[in-house]
């Protein structure tokens, strides 16, 4: 049998790696609880840009927060599109203007009337839309005012 020599090389590479692992400090507990989490990416109808929710704690609100970035080729770094933390399930238009995602946002103005008949309208998913370059987000209005059951997930209401 004949072994070439690079072999011990290479099991003397294998064998330092666990020692270069014990080298990286421990995560600790807090690191861990206080981490963003990439939760959903949808890729732009021309495959050039992402959006992207991030998930991340809120203790003092008691909650997590989801707020949408955009990620594009040209550029390669996150741009916030979003800023509530209450705005999560991005879809992209067909021609890739505009993104649609789900918020419980309060409504502009402070408007904390049901005007569609919901009986807690500031903690209701709504649909909204920005444009995909940024900007401020607006209601989604339909023609209709009956509620949307979404897949997975709460009755959306416009």
């Amino acid at each position: 049998m004949k072994i070439s020599a690079s072999a011990p090389l290479f099991v003397l590479a294998f064998l330092s790696l666990p020692g270069l692992a014990q080298n990286k400090p421990a995560i600790t507990l807090d690191e861990y609880m206080n981490a963003t989490d990439i939760t959903e990416a949808r890729l732009s109808p021309d495959g050039s840009a992402a959006a992207i929710v991030t998930t991340d704690s809120d203790w003092q609100h008691d909650r997590y927060k989801e707020n949408i970035w955009l990620w594009t080729r040209q550029s390669g770094t996150l741009t916030p599109l979003t800023h509530t933390g209450h705005d999560g399930s991005p879809v992209w238009s067909p021609d890739g203007s505009t993104i649609a995602f789900l918020s419980d946002r309060p409504l502009p103005g402070g408007d904390k009337s049901a005007d569609d008949g919901e009986t807690d309208a500031e903690e209701a998913t709504r649909i909204w839309l920005i444009p995909a370059h940024g900007g401020e987000p607006t209601r989604f209005i339909p023609r209709t005012s009956t509620p949307t059951r979404l897949p997975g997930r709460r009755t959306a209401h416009a």
